[in-house]
């Protein structure tokens, strides 16, 4: 017996209900897809609302880096001037810093048992005279740093002069070689302007054998015999090879002028 015309009605009413509640259905997933991948401007702003501010407050501090200290080592002109120009005494006084150097950081002023008792030993030296010539004094009553006095070779440009020499030891001495820098201003190939020496056994050649007389006599042997193969100041070595008389009158001129006894 066919349907009734109000039971056909009825189920094709229901099918388009469940029709449309499928539609429905799949249009929200698709939103909330659409949602998640591209997300409005106003949500963003939400969320960016909640997120925790970051302030400086909130930061680590940090110490600023400082520069290494300076120490006055010379009572000298320390702009170099050109060759064959006259050198004329400054009329006031003009300091050189220096660094400090690298491995030592600061002047010690004390350091191992085996370095003390090495200090003692050869200052006391010095303390009973002059060796060869040379002269050693305490900076300051301070062990580990001397000003040493060496005299000009004779038969050199040098000679008659006196020139002072700053002499810094470290702390673990004799293992390490001192730090020496000339504080009397020399005309020399391999002594710059600023007093920083070349000498094998102030660097790689050094030995704990070797002590503070040995060293200064290799540098009064360096004063006599130049060696501008190896220079610090190029200007000064050209000269010396090119025209040595030339070199020689400059370099009494500067002993007269700045190695006065």
């Amino acid at each position: 017996m066919p349907a009734r015309r109000s039971e056909r009605i009825r189920r094709r009413e229901e099918a388009n209900a469940a029709a449309a509640v499928n539609l429905s259905t799949n249009s929200n997933s698709e939103n909330r897809l659409h949602r998640v991948r591209t997300p409005n401007a106003q949500a963003s702003r939400g969320r960016s609302r909640r997120r925790p501010s970051i302030t400086f407050s909130s930061l680590p501090r940090f110490t600023p880096l400082r520069t290494p200290p300076r120490v006055r080592i010379a009572n000298r002109a320390p702009t170099p001037h050109r060759l064959g120009e006259p050198f004329n005494e400054p009329t006031e006084p003009e300091f050189l810093f220096m660094p400090v150097p690298s491995f030592l950081g600061t002047v010690p002023n004390q350091g191992d048992a085996i370095a003390t008792s090495r200090l003692k030993k050869e200052f006391n030296v010095f303390a009973k005279g002059p060796v060869d010539g040379c002269k050693a004094e305490l900076v300051d009553e301070n062990l580990f740093h001397w000003i040493a006095t060496i005299p000009g070779p004779p038969d050199t440009p040098y000679e008659g002069g006196c020139f002072k020499m700053d002499l810094i030891f470290p702390e673990n001495y004799p293992f390490q070689p001192p730090h020496i820098e000339f504080r009397t201003r020399i005309f020399h190939c391999n002594i710059t302007i600023s007093g920083y020496i070349c000498l094998d056994i102030l660097k790689g050649q050094w030995s704990p054998a070797l002590s503070v007389p040995k060293v200064l006599i290799s540098i009064m042997s360096l004063l006599a015999d130049p060696n501008p193969a190896d220079p610090l100041e190029l200007e000064i070595a050209q000269l010396y090879l090119g025209d040595p008389e030339k070199h020689n009158e400059i370099a009494r001129q500067w002993t007269h002028q700045y190695a006065k006894p």
